[in-house]
């Protein structure tokens, strides 16, 4: 115990130099926490944007629908499908779709899209789509059509304008056209929706299709959702009994979890360089101050001190410079991660993996950030100290005695 409270107070020999040290590592783990709270809070924002899109928190499809997008591979056995969604505790609300390819004419200019027939009054529980409307309304009747503000653009058209829809129908393949009126412009920020997307009724779009009631695309909202979200595979597994295809959201948009694998390496790489500094800067402290007191470890060495002994206290000193630290680095990355949790960082319109941000990023809290953190900092400093400690400890008295005078 004794060695333990002479390295503690070794720390303030040099106050300087401890001050330095525990600002380096202090700084270090405030970087980390930062780091992890700041790729967070941009994953949860991704995974919020594209949940509240047209992809939703999972969808229900013809197992060959997404690679082949034919409009004869519709949904089989709606009604069972239905039941089991609404019988689902953790379903929150579903929204069926019809898609297919389209073209649509103005009479300046023409524009292929993808065409969605929806339920206006259940889409809106599960994507956002009609807080996207920058101009006019939602879907709101047969002969209603929102389209993007890109794509209004390029047809040269207004709100209210007339334009006439061209389909393929289901298996005759017979060009089918009608006549719809643009009732709204949606503004999402991405190009797919701005420009390539068009919305109409779904009874109409079965109609144009010559599908009657069958659909293509069955989007499912969850009453939790989160990174660390429910897994429902019980739920897709019904759904696939049914000759039907159910995933989740990460499977859909495959690209974004790999971002997010991406972004976990990243903090680890981060972590890497940062612990690697924090070790520098402690060997670099622990030497120094060594080398400094040859003659006080010649003295202890001749009275009787065992090299044990003179590891503990190296150690311990590296122990309380490590917990000064790290209550500085808590102190500086609350100063740094409050203000971002309250205003965020704005990365509005910036594209990343197929993902435009339309909110700020905020800062996430978690509990590694501040209890794991600060214990790997600690244990990681005591490890490292360990090595100027032994090299202390095995110092012989006539060669400190040397280098002292």
């Amino acid at each position: 115990m004794m060695f333990i409270k002479i390295g503690y107070r070794n720390i303030f020999r040099n106050k300087r130099r401890s001050l330095l040290t525990s600002i380096i590592i202090g700084l270090g783990l405030a970087a980390m926490i930062i780091t992890d709270g700041f790729l967070s809070g941009m994953n949860e924002n991704m995974i919020k944007i594209i949940t509240n899109s047209l992809v939703g928190e999972g969808q229900i499809h013809h197992p060959k629908f997404r690679d082949s997008m034919k409009i004869e591979d519709q949904i089989q056995n709606i009604s069972k499908v239905k039941e089991i969604l609404d019988s689902d505790v953790d379903v929150k609300a579903y929204s069926q779709r019809t898609i297919s390819f389209a073209m649509i004419s103005s009479p300046r200019a023409m524009k292929n899209v993808s065409l969605y027939g929806i339920e206006p009054d259940k889409e809106i529980l599960v994507s956002n789509i009609n807080k996207q409307i920058i101009e006019g309304d939602f879907v709101s009747n047969e002969n209603s059509l929102v389209i993007g503000d890109t794509l209004q653009k390029r047809l040269s058209v207004r709100l209210g304008d007339k334009v006439v829809v061209t389909v393929a129908k289901a298996k005759s393949g017979e060009i089918s056209q009608e006549l719809f009126r643009i009732t709204g412009i949606i503004k999402a920020g991405s190009k797919e929706m701005d420009e390539k997307s068009a919305f109409i009724h779904i009874s109409r779009g079965q109609r144009l299709l010559g599908i009657e009631d069958n659909i293509h695309e069955i989007a499912v909202k969850f009453k939790n959702i989160s990174q660390k979200q429910k897994d429902h595979s019980s739920l897709w597994e019904k759904i696939n009994v049914t000759g039907n295809l159910g995933e989740s959201w990460e499977n859909i948009v495959s690209s974004f979890v790999g971002m997010m694998s991406l972004v976990d390496q990243l903090k680890g790489l981060i972590a890497m360089i940062l612990i690697v500094l924090v070790a520098l800067g402690i060997i670099n402290t622990l030497f120094m101050a060594l080398y400094e007191r040859m003659f006080e470890f010649s003295v202890l060495r001749a009275l009787g001190t065992k090299g044990r002994e003179i590891i503990l206290m190296i150690v311990s000193e590296a122990g309380s410079l490590s917990l000064v630290s790290i209550i500085a680095g808590i102190i500086i990355a609350l100063f740094i991660a409050i203000p971002l949790k309250i205003w965020g960082v704005d990365f509005t319109g910036i594209d990343l993996a197929q993902v435009t941000f339309k909110e700020p990023i905020y800062f996430v809290f978690t509990y590694s950030q501040f209890v794991i953190f600060p214990i790997a900092t600690f244990i990681f400093t005591l490890i490292v100290g360990f090595y100027p400690a032994i090299h202390a400890s095995r110092i012989k008295m006539s060669e400190a005695m040397k280098r002292s005078l």
